[in-house]
């Protein structure tokens, strides 16, 4: 069994600045979190480096969170929709590019509701 760890506990640093660390705990597995100051998926010419980085170090990447910066592919809205369904595929561009192979995708629902109730629970279901 491999085990792994996400970024995610990273996320307010630049993971390129915590490698090292990961690879003195002995961390061989990743899945990376993507966001902006963390982990600029968007960009090739930094994805490059970081792929140089984790070979360095002695680390895969296996999987890509998708982005969690209002990304919803679920919405209504066909616009925000369309718009999260394009970032979900720059991931897996990146992704692709650093060789790994899981890309972690779920929709998500935006509840307005300040208390939750038996009815508030089978609206919750339905979504």
């Amino acid at each position: 069994m491999n085990f792994g760890i996400s970024t995610m506990p990273l996320e307010d640093y630049q993971l390129k600045s915590k490698l090292t660390l990961l690879k003195e705990v002995g961390i061989k597995y990743i899945e990376i979190k993507p966001k902006e100051g963390h982990f600029n998926y968007y960009n090739p010419k930094y994805l490059d480096e970081m792929s140089k980085e984790f070979k360095r170090n002695g680390i895969k990447v296996v999987s890509m969170h998708m982005p969690t910066n209002g990304v919803d592919i679920s919405l209504i809205e066909e616009y925000d929709r369309v718009w999260s369904v394009r970032e979900v595929e720059k991931t897996a561009l990146a992704l692709l590019r650093l060789g790994g192979e899981i890309l972690v995708v779920h929709p998500g629902v935006k509840l307005k509701m300040r208390r939750r109730g038996k009815h508030d629970e089978k609206r919750v279901n339905k979504a």
